[in-house]
């Protein structure tokens, strides 16, 4: 899941951010269909439309990006560093008996991969974020927020229909 500042990063690690918000998108489907609890958001597949491409789904986890095909996020579980790019020799981190070291700590740390578990998702309008979600975005206020969203996303308004998507540090 791409998260563009390493603020961002740095909030999801330090548990300040547990939220997410994403415009709802022509094609969006949730599932169950009906029903209050939504366990997943997907799109219809082009190529083959009995088909869904899942999204989101509540349980599953998702490696931090700090964009679109960049590598996900690492961190020191014992110092909390994080590095957004590996060095060369573990671009292809397949051997599972080599650790990385954490070269920031004294505690002997070993980086691992940021991965956040999504716990809940709901559909609400924008302007309807209450002043506990919008510090759970990782902001001070409900105006913070707005602005900030407004400004990753500048055609959006405040009536538009949002994926708020609640979850952890896994």
């Amino acid at each position: 899941m791409i998260f563009a500042t390493t603020n961002a990063i740095q909030d999801i690690l330090a548990e300040k951010k547990t939220q997410t918000r994403r415009l709802v998108k022509e094609g969006d489907i949730r599932m169950p269909i009906e029903g209050e609890k939504i366990n997943c958001v997907g799109i219809l597949n082009k190529n083959d439309p009995t088909k869904i491409i899942l999204k989101w789904v509540v349980g599953k986890t998702y490696a931090v990006q700090s964009g679109r095909g960049k590598p996900c996020a690492w961190y020191c579980p014992k110092c909390k560093a994080i590095i957004n790019k590996l060095p060369k020799e573990f671009k292809e981190f397949k051997n599972k008996d080599k650790a990385l070291q954490c070269s920031f700590c004294c505690y002997h740390g070993i980086m691992k991969p940021l991965r956040i578990r999504i716990t809940s998702i709901r559909k609400e309008k924008l302007k309807e974020i209450s002043l506990l979600d919008a510090k759970a975005e990782g902001f001070k206020d409900i105006a913070e927020f707005i602005s900030i969203f407004k400004k990753i996303n500048p055609k959006s308004s405040v009536e538009d229909e949002v994926w708020a998507i609640c979850f952890k540090v896994n």
